[in-house]
């Protein structure tokens, strides 16, 4: 339900801007703008960006909109829930980028404060309930909603390196819960169904692959150097302190301090499950536990290499992302 009421605000605020443009195609309408300013008023266009804004941050489980979202990446199948995570959700933020802050650049500027203050709590909400999770889909779920808050946050700095950083967030985002919701397939093959924390555990031994590939998955969703996860990180929260400094804001400077505070819980859920189901005491009879087979270790492997070439050498995505951040926020 939620996500067909965002879906119709979003059809709405695109029918508005088509009407008085007289245009969908995007280089027409911004043309169409451009010429003749007076064609969408001030405050029409600050109502057009809160609706599309509005279905855009559904799509990507904004706090208070991502009420869809815990249940639909935990009772999917495994490898739906792994292409939600990896892929789907974040389509939202480049969505907001592609439309929305490339028609109406000011308007999406003006709620930019706000964003930033919403990308934060959503941050820190989804970590705090992955930190009290038993089940290990829904702590991967909880997990998505606080990365999709990273997202916002760069967004919101509007600026090349925060947007630039999203962007490359969503790179990162999706490498990392590829690689984990796989894990977690994995895992629940080789125990039977089981995905209850308390009740895996020494599964290391076994599945050395798995529990390798976790591992990188974890230190990527913590941000921590060697890892895509830490480019983007670093990049989005440069962002966010270069527009605190540039409008000598103490909010905006508060809001990107206490954002990096927040990568604390990330690594704090993200080890804490690796902890539990690879190293802790087994809590369940594995002694015909085993490797998983090479089609599921394959997958593992290629996305691992890959999270760590990204974060050696990110510059083929890195660059044409602050080239193409630049065509959109300037500087």
């Amino acid at each position: 339900m939620a996500s067909h009421v965002g879906a119709l605000v979003l059809l709405v605020g695109i029918l508005v801007t088509a009407y008085l443009t007289g245009a969908t195609d995007m280089d027409v309408v911004i043309s169409n703008i451009t010429t003749n300013p007076g064609l969408i008023s001030t405050t029409l266009r600050l109502g057009i960006v809160a609706a599309m804004c509005f279905g855009f941050f559904v799509k990507i489980g904004q706090f208070g909109l991502h009420v869809w979202l815990p249940s639909a990446y935990a009772e999917a199948p495994t490898p739906i829930s792994t292409i939600l995570a990896a892929a789907m959700t974040g389509i939202g933020g480049y969505a907001t980028v592609r439309i929305v802050m490339t028609i109406f650049p000011q308007a999406f500027l003006t709620f930019s404060a706000f964003f930033a203050g919403w990308a934060l709590i959503t941050m820190i909400y989804g970590s705090a309930m992955a930190l009290v999770q038993d089940d290990i889909k829904r702590l991967l779920a909880y997990s998505s909603i606080s990365q999709m808050g990273y997202i916002l946050f760069g967004l919101a700095a509007f600026n090349s390196f925060g947007v630039s950083g999203s962007m490359f967030q969503y790179v990162s985002n999706g490498t990392a819960k590829g690689i984990l919701f796989i894990v977690v397939g994995a895992v629940m093959l080789q125990v039977r169904g089981e995905r209850s924390l308390s009740k895996l555990g020494g599964l290391a031994s076994k599945m050395p692959i798995t529990a390798t590939a976790a591992f990188i998955g974890s230190l990527t969703l913590a941000g921590l150097p060697a890892t895509n996860g830490f480019l983007s990180e670093f990049f989005l929260f440069q962002g966010g302190f270069v527009r605190a400094t540039d409008t000598a804001s103490e909010y905006r400077l508060v809001i990107a301090a206490l954002g990096i505070i927040a990568t604390a819980l990330t690594a704090g859920y993200s080890l804490m499950a690796m902890k539990k189901i690879f190293f802790g005491a087994p809590n369940s009879d594995t002694s015909d536990v085993k490797e998983a087979p090479w089609t599921i270790t394959l997958p593992l492997i290629a996305l691992s290499i890959l999270t760590i070439i990204l974060g050696i050498y990110p510059e083929p995505i890195l660059g044409r992302l602050l080239s193409a951040a630049r065509s959109i926020v300037g500087s």
